[in-house]
């Protein structure tokens, strides 16, 4: 939101109204690779804010979007709901809550973010082709991992070994 020309006071008072609003708001961070996450979210009992990192930009919005509203709304966002959907929540690893990876979350409540405070949304296999299934960016471990399955010469040799 600063790179779109918005001052920090800008940004805070944005981030007041939506969160007055909605009950939460979001944050889109372009990087490689690129994540949104929640901010609002933590105030509600037994929630935390929501980070979804490693795919593409409309739909980590409509993920992050649409969960954040379910838990405003009070609807089911339980472990067996959301596998139905192949859709887990994990914790966020502390190693990165400690950075600078949730800048603007840090930067509204005037400190870091602790354990429990932010959970991932881990897309499963069946929302990506199979070349990319295996390929989902974990942060529940501290470190970014992507577990990276064979590269296209390796897939074609073991093919040829058929």
């Amino acid at each position: 939101m600063l790179c779109d020309g918005m001052t920090k006071d800008d940004l805070e008072r944005s981030i007041a109204t939506k969160i007055s609003l909605h009950g939460f708001t979001m944050i889109q961070v372009a990087s490689n690779p690129s994540w949104t996450y929640s901010i609002g979210l933590v105030d509600r009992p037994g929630a935390a804010d929501l980070v979804c990192i490693g795919v593409e930009e409309s739909t980590r919005s409509v993920l992050v979007a649409d969960m954040a509203a379910a838990m405003v709304r009070g609807e089911d966002t339980s472990e067996p709901t959301l596998a139905a959907a192949d859709i887990q929540l994990a914790d966020v690893h502390p190693a990165h809550l400690r950075g600078d990876m949730f800048a603007a979350w840090s930067r509204w409540r005037g400190r870091l973010p602790e354990a429990g405070e932010f959970r991932q949304i881990v897309l499963g296999p069946s929302w990506f082709c199979s070349c990319h299934a295996r390929q989902v960016i974990r942060l529940d471990g501290p470190s970014m991992v992507c577990p990276v399955g064979p590269n296209r010469a390796q897939r074609r040799r073991r093919g040829r070994r058929r």
